[in-house]
């Protein structure tokens, strides 16, 4: 059991005054159940907790929307009392989903009583709904993989993190360079064990690095299993084996710079692809980045949702399903300073496993609303890519990932120049500083251009804090 950000969005959700039914939105084994049942432990009421699966039959009493009569029959299968004191939770919700259209009754009638929904296959149960969601009359929240931040604090890592919390809040003008270290080889180690809350508790067990990431690889091969096993209650006419075969190929495409249907199932037609992306999106087992030409805000103005990248669930069931065997990668040191001394093809994986991470963590922060781009643009002899970016009312935020010490910057250079922007981030394994860049920079037409503007390179490690930073240095 450790804390996770979550907790203090449902304590508050649950203290408000103007609290309405929740739905709590996120992939399988995430740790939505953990987290109302912690928080009913936290606020001390009683839990009572319905799956919805067990007690299909409960859809009908749903259906007649007759307030008093379902709280009747949840009393009965749950055989606990109903009242002011007690934190209601309709888990596994696609079993019975006339439970959603009655939840607008339960703000109307009984708006003292907490209530909260969820399920694992709950965004197909709302895609498929034949019924309209009760606007204004519920909220939603999300749940991702435990963060690098949660995991230090999970880890008992307190003083890495508040040297990290420190220097955000401007007490500590720089991070020392034995905590920096330090705290590189705590994140190479949360990516490969990811923040599957099963995988990280698991680890937490073992005494040595390398049994830690051993213990967290078994668990993300069950969890690789149960997630297959799920496919078969996706949509209808979607054939197990090509949801099975996408979802195998994900860690190979991940951090590419464009997916093509073609790379997840060679010997499928495109629209099955499509369809077969789709409910593996719906399951909240990677997200689309997708492109935008960020020429102004909002970045959803002129993106191509058919142009994208993929970011993988968790960071550390991908680098399991990818790398293998973990014994390859030199355990005693940071995976990061293996890609320094490593082949090529390590150096590949480690590249795209720092932008996966930084992506996981960038969807994880509120303000991303679980959507996020990136920038594209391709040419015979000009191509270029901006990792992410963000958007912040009308200001633009380029963020480039290096899991390097060095490495080239031209697209982000042409970037910044077409656009004009003054600041950009660039992730990397080098302490924080602020790089003044001043560069004439080849543009798409031959014609060259001044990039002038704030590089700001922050190390890997705090990825999480990458909105509050922006909030407190950008915003001009």
């Amino acid at each position: 059991m450790f804390s996770r950000k979550n907790d203090y969005i449902l304590d508050s959700w649950v203290e408000s005054s103007e609290r309405l039914p929740l739905i709590l939105r996120g992939a399988r084994q995430i740790g939505k159940s953990t987290a109302v049942r912690r928080l009913a432990e936290r606020c001390k009421k009683t839990l009572v907790e319905v799956d919805l699966e067990r007690f299909k039959q409960l859809d009908g009493v749903f259906a007649t929307l007759d307030l008093g009569l379902i709280i009747q029959e949840l009393q009965l299968v749950a055989r606990k009392r109903i009242n002011r004191d007690t934190i209601l939770f309709l888990d596994e919700v696609q079993g019975a989903p006339k439970a959603l259209a009655a939840l607008r009754y339960f703000f109307e009638d009984r708006p003292e009583l907490p209530v909260i929904a969820a399920g694992s296959l709950l965004e197909f149960t709302l895609a498929d709904m034949d019924f309209s969601m009760p606007v204004g009359r519920v909220e939603f929240s999300r749940m991702y993989p435990v963060t690098f931040s949660e995991y230090l604090m999970a880890t008992g890592a307190h003083l890495e993190w508040e040297a990290m919390v420190g220097f955000l809040s401007g007490k500590f003008s720089i991070i020392p360079p034995g905590t920096h270290d330090l705290l590189l080889k705590l994140f190479s180690e949360y990516v490969l064990i990811g923040g599957m809350p099963s995988a990280v508790a698991s680890s937490l067990r073992q005494p040595l690095r390398a049994d830690k990431i051993s213990a967290a690889a078994g668990v993300h091969n069950r969890l690789s299993e149960a997630f297959r096993d799920d496919f078969a209650k996706y949509r209808k006419h979607l054939p197990v084996e090509l949801l099975r075969t996408i979802f195998e190929t994900l860690p190979a495409v991940a951090g590419n710079s464009k997916v093509k249907y073609s790379s997840l199932a060679p010997h499928e037609r495109t629209e099955a692809i499509k369809r077969g992306l789709s409910a593996v999106l719906m399951a909240s087992l990677a997200k689309k980045v997708i492109h935008t030409p960020a020429r102004g805000a909002p970045l959803s103005s002129g993106a191509n949702q058919d142009i994208f990248k993929l970011v993988p669930l968790d960071v550390g069931m991908s680098s399991t399903q990818a790398l293998g065997s973990m014994k390859s990668l030199g355990l005693s040191q940071s995976i990061f300073s293996k890609w320094e001394e490593g082949n090529p093809v390590e150096r590949n994986w480690m590249g795209k496993l720092a932008e996966c991470a930084i992506g996981q963590s960038l969807l994880a922060q509120t303000e991303s609303q679980d959507k996020l781009y990136y920038w594209l643009r391709e040419g015979k002899a000009a191509n270029a890519e901006v990792d992410y970016v963000l958007g912040f009312d009308a200001q633009i935020v380029p963020i480039e990932v290096k899991s390097g010490s060095s490495g080239s910057l031209k697209s982000l250079h042409q970037f910044v120049a077409e656009r004009h922007l003054k600041d950009a981030i660039r992730f990397g394994l080098n302490p924080p500083e602020i790089q003044k860049i001043n560069v004439q920079t080849i543009m798409p037409g031959g014609e060259s251009a001044p990039a002038n503007y704030n590089l700001h390179n922050l190390p890997l490690y705090l990825c999480d804090f990458a909105y509050e930073y922006i909030r407190a240095r950008f915003i001009y």
